[in-house]
């Protein structure tokens, strides 16, 4: 409860409870009144607030333990926050000198895992992700483990509907611009908008409609954004996408000295700031 002290709102702490002991870096993923679910060094852990204690993930199957995924080779960007949900995305431990196997969501308390997909990964390999309200739209799998060849078809997995779909395949991502891999995917507003190895043409997006409808969606390039970042490689060819998301494209230009960012208006067109990390002197509205 919150008191007045002063004038001033303070915390008024009516208990302190030791939940663990621990030397190792926790992250907190999620919690609520009854569990905490959290990260320990680089797996995955979760505390019964009720019971006092840790809880065995998939514990039908004692040796298994779980990771966060993008501790290793795959990355995940969050558009919004699956974990407020208590949905948490995780990868299964293999061992000592082994990347973690297949992607899982876990409802926090429930101890099952749900697999969303196999994957056969590589240290070469990176498996994109984004989760955004009750989907993970994922790329980049490794279909067969022999020669090891990344498929770029986008996919959905539907957590409360339990279930996997093609959303775009990658011959039609090829029949607009050719490209070697994705490198990112983003959710902003209701488009998926996709990060190509491609010089001239860095992203294209695609529409996210519902049921039967999302075939006749098709893709279309981000001309004026595309413009806008082969205008700052010209300056400079170390330039990052960070995130693409509520209509702004987050950009971080780096040499060896500094880190500049800039902030485009996808809605807009425009650059509507940027700021150079050296001084807040710097900053620059437009």
């Amino acid at each position: 409860p919150l008191i007045q002290n002063s004038n001033k709102d303070e915390v008024q702490t009516e208990k302190k409870k030791l939940i663990f002991r621990t030397i190792d870096i926790i992250d907190v993923l999620y919690a609520d009144t009854n569990y905490i679910a959290y990260k320990e060094n680089l797996n995955y852990a979760e505390f019964n607030r009720t019971q006092q204690k840790k809880i065995l993930i998939n514990a039908d199957s004692k040796k298994s333990s779980y990771c966060q995924p993008n501790s290793f080779n795959i990355r995940v960007v969050q558009s919004g926050n699956i974990n407020d949900d208590g949905m948490i995305l995780l990868a299964k431990n293999m061992g000592k000198n082994q990347y973690p196997k297949n992607i899982y969501v876990h409802k926090v308390g429930t101890e099952k895992v749900d697999k969303i997909v196999d994957t056969y990964t590589s240290k070469n390999c990176i498996i994109n992700i984004v989760s955004f309200d009750d989907k993970i739209y994922y790329t980049g799998l490794i279909k067969n483990w022999r020669n090891e060849k990344q498929s770029w078809d986008i996919w959905c997995y539907d957590y409360k509907a339990n279930r996997n779909y093609c959303v775009v395949q990658e011959k039609h991502i090829k029949d607009m611009v050719s490209f070697s891999r994705i490198n990112a995917l983003f959710i902003n507003g209701n488009k998926i908008w996709v990060e190509i190895e491609n010089e001239k043409c860095k992203f294209l997006y695609y529409p996210i409609v519902s049921g039967k409808n999302q075939q006749e969606s098709t893709i279309e390039k981000a001309t004026k954004l595309n413009q806008y970042i082969r205008s700052l490689k010209n300056r400079s060819m170390d330039i990052t996408v960070l995130n693409i998301n509520n209509n702004k494209c987050i950009i971080m230009e780096s040499n060896a000295s500094n880190f500049r960012f800039y902030c485009y208006d996808i809605k807009n067109e425009k650059e509507c700031w940027k700021f150079d990390e050296d001084s807040t002197k710097n900053r620059e509205y437009l």
